[in-house]
């Protein structure tokens, strides 16, 4: 019989391998639709991106270039990804690799903050940070959440959080 330590260790080590793991969603093989399949633009999977968009302007109009060019290449990437229905391959491993990368420096972001910014953004930029990680861990080990979940809890909720880093932020 399993107990309730052995559930807890098994997901402590699903856990640990998704957060090492720069791939995600797209090792999973029954995951993958037809070859020929692809997401329409109505889907909330794919238009969830244009929450991305404000912030990457404020970001490139205020300087912040580093900001601006990681959220460029991640907004084509994971386009790209989820249009096709998160296939594993190349792809797959670079936007995944580029999303953790955005992750981190949005948590560096809240690291250097600059003492001036008001405590509420502060605190905003730490719940996004918490909600993002959070959405990130449950759609990966609960699968079935996946296309419900990720949308907001992976493009609208980092969307904001960049925009508020890309206002209120220094580049780093």
């Amino acid at each position: 019989t399993t107990t309730r330590r052995d559930k807890s260790s098994e997901i402590a080590k699903r856990v640990s391998r998704l957060l090492l793991d720069p791939v995600g969603r797209g090792r999973d093989k029954a995951r993958a639709k037809p070859y020929a399949a692809s997401r329409d633009n109505e889907d909330p999977m794919m238009f969830t991106h244009a929450a991305f968009v404000p912030g990457l302007i404020v970001a490139a109009s205020r300087g912040l270039f580093d900001l601006a060019g990681i959220q460029t290449a991640l907004l084509g990437l994971s386009l790209a990804y989820h249009r096709d229905f998160e296939r594993p391959g190349r792809l797959a491993r670079l936007e995944g690799s580029v999303a953790k990368a955005f992750f981190v420096y949005g948590v560096a972001q809240i690291i250097y903050c600059p003492s001036d910014v008001d405590g509420f953004v502060y605190a905003a930029e730490i719940g996004c940070s918490l909600l993002t990680v959070g959405t990130f861990l449950f759609t990966n080990l609960w699968p079935q959440t996946y296309d419900t979940y990720h949308p907001v809890g992976l493009h609208v909720i980092p969307g904001i959080w960049s925009f508020l880093v890309a206002l209120n932020h220094v580049p780093l």
